[in-house]
């Protein structure tokens, strides 16, 4: 009996000094192109404002980042159970709600990886052993699971936005 294989991808932090505006790597047959953007505002000739992404190559304390994870499935076989992990980067904190994936379900972790729930499950204990809601400062690591089998040649982006500290 052949079991399908499970493909499983680790990203780096994106964030360690200098941002980078652009990284690829592969994982077996997924390839993955990540980017750090912010939004920008301007005013056209006609008056309107328009909202448009930038890349980010330095940042101020502050500044709302989006994080882009494109990927691909290369490779001539069905990726099957596929998982995107990326831990956030130590100098940012994850804007609540704004991980997106379409056909992934999402979560996450606060404890450096070990474990992934949705954000309703996480729990902190503080030192008397009371429990209480994790906040988006504390989560270490974001998960999206596919839940279809990617075919050869299939291609999207999963997302999140986070706040420069």
């Amino acid at each position: 009996m052949q079991f399908p294989k499970t493909i499983l991808i680790l990203l780096l932090p994106l964030l360690a000094g200098a941002l980078l505006a652009g990284q690829t790597q592969a994982q077996g047959q997924i390839q993955l192109r990540n980017i750090i953007e912010m939004e920008v505002e301007s005013v056209n000739a006609a008056g309107q404002k328009e909202t448009y992404r930038i890349p980010v190559e330095t940042a101020e304390p502050g500044t709302r980042l989006i994080y882009s994870i494109h990927y691909k499935n290369a490779g001539s076989e069905q990726a099957v159970n596929a998982v995107i992990t990326t831990p956030l980067p130590a100098k940012v904190i994850y804007q609540e709600g704004s991980a997106q994936g379409t056909g992934t379900s999402i979560t996450f972790s606060i404890d450096g990886g070990r474990t992934y729930h949705p954000p309703a499950q996480l729990l902190i204990k503080d030192a008397s052993g009371r429990k209480f809601p994790a906040q988006p400062s504390d989560y270490t690591h974001i998960r999206w699971q596919f839940e279809n089998p990617l075919a050869p040649g299939a291609t999207g982006l999963v997302s999140y936005r986070a706040i420069l500290k």
